[in-house]
């Protein structure tokens, strides 16, 4: 009897195990998906902010849906705060939909507000509900209140009961408004779904079934007949039927199609119930106001929906001079709303998709070894032919692999939007942030740590680089100043550009200021590129005063040590009163490059093959000359030169003549002598733990086809201590 009471209770601690798993795979999935959708919507909002007219159906359908998803799927998974929040959200939006209201600039705020307060929750779903929400729900509701006619209040709060319906317990009872404005062209039906029976036999999750219910209609109200608190028992034995009232324009057919229900499961509701004695005068909002002739109306909070283009200008920069002008239309343009990104798709945890690339570039190591078993068997068919198809294979691997964790650069691009936006008006400016190239892709990895650099920059930009209204006025210049941030593959590179109209950088007061601070000297002959670079310099700031902003001289000090721990570079092109230009050129991945591999004595280093130039013989007395001075002749021009040998005290015995391989450094060459040049090769980037990180001039190793070990040479790394002027 004991034995028996044992086994049960084991079986009913596993089975609360597997149900709890199950709750905490519904929240991240919730949580992955809403913070997604809550993307869309912040970007959709700064749209239509932006927006030269009142926004068509098409693009508040867009924002109401997101936040329809997100109160629905909270609702379920028992989240209150984020479904009531949602929920007035979706009450004001919905008011914009039926043409109640006309967003103005108090109502973006509030609702860009409640989208903050929402990513707060979502971010950390299990302490969502001791969030203070009352702020936020207040001001919404206060607008909501301020802008609706008494009678249109009255039915807010009239409820309606769809009652006595076929099959048992299938009434709901919603607010008259909401009913009102259920397009006459859709139909209503009562969903019922077994979400346990519905789980198993298709694997659909009970959020991914509302997230699709979302996607080809509305969810207007739901009920699950389990309390909240049964949902974290076993309950594997009892069924989940989880009920909807669901408006949508398909017909019964489709809806039997589209969920897969029986027809004993889907409940139309006759149209006389939630039709009859409605109002007919449900207004959308006509996408082209000047097409219809009807007069556009002035937002009272500030948006003017004037009858003009609604392209924003886009900032180019001139890449003679270094300016920046408004001109043609760029590629985004204002008042155009995001699409959902909603593709076929899976999800796979980011440590799967590392273990993944860190196998692929192991996969590659043991093919540079059975290539070079192949070359040294040449007569061997058979190896070569295994060999040759090795390559072809691992090269593709190499390519799938490494796409897998490539990131259109959007991802960041949305974000910076709503930053500049909210910095640009706690200054009192008028900027807007234009995009190009969003699509560009990036390793992931590589787009979380250019992050915080992009954002240095364009806060600089914002403080330092654009004027204020009365400035830009004064110089004959439009109020609105504009940030153009760009995005471009360059080979195995991505240029990533940010680009102003306003000041320019004043050389002579970066000079000045540089003098006062110690980090130059007096009267010393710089180039206009050399002192621009001086803004990257540890402390150095133009500015007279301290802000929350800046002043403090470690922000673009920060984007330099940033852009080089990447391997990359940075370029500044700029033209007083006509803006700056700031390009960051960083490789796609440092996962695996592309290196060229050279060899001293026995031992291998490798160059990132982006950062070469060339590569050049030297000997005689040139080479004496060199490395005398620690300085060159490359091609008329003085270059500094670095004998790897003797900087990693490398033994073994010179030879009469040297390969110098010329390296791009900013705007000049470095030249580092090597024994001789091996060849290309697929290097998979590995680091050099922590006994060896502190190496200066090398960035990490990899492993080589006969198991020796080459050192990555860190080309960024400043080389002034070895070279004497």
């Amino acid at each position: 009897m004991e034995t028996c009471q044992v086994l049960k209770t084991w079986q009913v601690s596993i089975q609360q195990a597997e149900t709890m798993r199950k709750n905490e795979r519904y929240i991240n999935e919730f949580k992955e998906e809403a913070l997604e959708r809550l993307s869309d919507i912040e970007t959709n909002l700064l749209g239509m902010e932006n927006r030269a007219r009142p926004p068509g159906p098409d693009q508040v359908n867009g924002i109401f849906r997101g936040v329809h998803s997100i109160k629905g799927a909270a609702g379920f998974l028992g989240l209150n705060q984020i479904g009531d929040l949602s929920h007035i959200m979706e009450t004001l939006l919905s008011m914009i939909r039926s043409g109640d209201l006309i967003p103005d600039q108090e109502c973006i705020d509030a609702l860009l507000s409640g989208v903050d307060i929402l990513k707060t929750m979502v971010n950390q779903p299990e302490s969502s509900d001791k969030t203070d929400i009352t702020r936020e729900r207040s001001r919404l509701k206060r607008i909501v209140m301020n802008r609706i006619s008494p009678e249109t209040g009255e039915k807010m709060e009239t409820r309606v009961a769809l009652l006595d319906l076929p099959g048992e317990n299938a009434g709901f009872e919603i607010d008259e408004y909401t009913l009102n404005n259920i397009p006459s062209s859709m139909s209503l039906y009562v969903l019922k779904f077994d979400l346990k029976m519905r789980e198993a036999r298709s694997g659909e999750s009970p959020v991914a079934l509302i997230q699709r219910l979302a996607s080809t209609g509305e969810i207007i109200e739901s009920r699950i007949d389990a309390p909240l608190d049964d949902l974290h028992r076993d309950m594997t034995n009892v069924p989940l039927m989880y009920e909807v009232l669901y408006a949508t324009f398909m017909d019964f057919d489709m809806v039997s199609e589209e969920t897969g229900l029986e027809t004993d499961c889907i409940v139309p509701v006759p149209p006389e119930r939630f039709k009859a004695g409605r109002e007919e005068t449900v207004k959308e909002p006509d996408d082209d106001p000047e097409d219809s002739g009807a007069a556009v109306p002035e937002s009272p909070g500030g948006i003017a929906f004037e009858n003009r283009p609604s392209n924003r200008p886009e900032a180019t920069a001139d890449t003679e001079n270094g300016s920046v002008e408004d001109s043609h239309e760029p590629e985004n343009k204002t008042g155009t709303f995001k699409e959902e990104r909603r593709s076929s798709s899976i999800r796979v945890p980011e440590s799967k998709m590392d273990r993944l690339v860190e196998l692929a570039g192991e996969l590659l190591t043991v093919h540079s070894g059975l290539a070079l078993e192949a070359k040294a068997q040449p007569h061997n068919r058979k190896l070569v032919s295994i060999a040759e198809s090795m390559s072809r294979l691992t090269g593709e691997l190499r390519h799938i692999t490494l796409g897998l964790r490539m990131t259109p650069i959007a991802f960041l691009f949305d974000q910076y939007e709503r930053f500049t936006r909210d910095l640009s008006m706690n200054q009192g400016k008028r900027i807007m942030l234009t995009t190009e190239g969003a699509e560009t892709e990036l390793d992931k990895k590589m787009i979380e740590q250019i992050d915080d650099p992009l954002r240095h920059i364009i806060r600089n930009s914002i403080d330092h680089g654009v004027e204020t209204v009365s400035e830009r006025i004064g110089l004959g210049k439009p109020e609105r100043a504009v940030i153009h941030l760009s995005a471009l593959q360059s080979g195995g590179n991505v240029l990533i550009t940010v680009a102003d109209d306003g000041r320019g950088l004043d050389t002579e007061n970066i000079r000045s200021h540089a003098e006062k601070q110690g980090i130059i000297d007096p009267g010393v002959s710089l180039s206009d590129s050399e002192i621009y670079s001086l803004i990257f310099e540890p402390g150095f700031s133009t500015a007279d005063t301290v802000t929350s902003v800046s002043g403090r001289g470690v922000g673009m000090d920060a984007v330099k040590q940033a852009v080089e721990n990447l391997r990359g570079r940075i370029d500044i092109k700029s033209r007083k009163h006509r803006g700056v230009s700031i390009t960051l050129s960083i490789p796609m991945t440092l996962a695996i490059i592309d290196g060229l591999t050279v060899r001293i004595s026995d031992a291998y280093f490798v160059f990132p093959l982006f950062v070469v130039h060339e590569c050049v013989s030297l000997g005689g007395e040139d080479l004496k000359r060199a490395g005398n001075r620690n300085m060159m002749d490359f091609r008329g021009r003085a270059t500094p030169y670095i004998h790897l040998r003797k900087r990693f005290n490398v033994d073994g015995t010179a030879p009469d003549s040297e390969i110098v391989v010329i390296v791009q450094s900013g705007d000049g060459f470095i030249g580092f002598g090597v024994d001789r040049v091996v060849g290309e090769h697929k290097t998979v980037v590995k680091s050099l733990g922590k006994l060896y990180q502190d190496i200066e001039g090398v960035s990490g190793g990899t492993v080589m086809g006969d198991g020796s070990v080459a050192l990555i040479v860190d080309v960024g790394h400043s080389w002034a201590d070895g070279v004497r002027f």
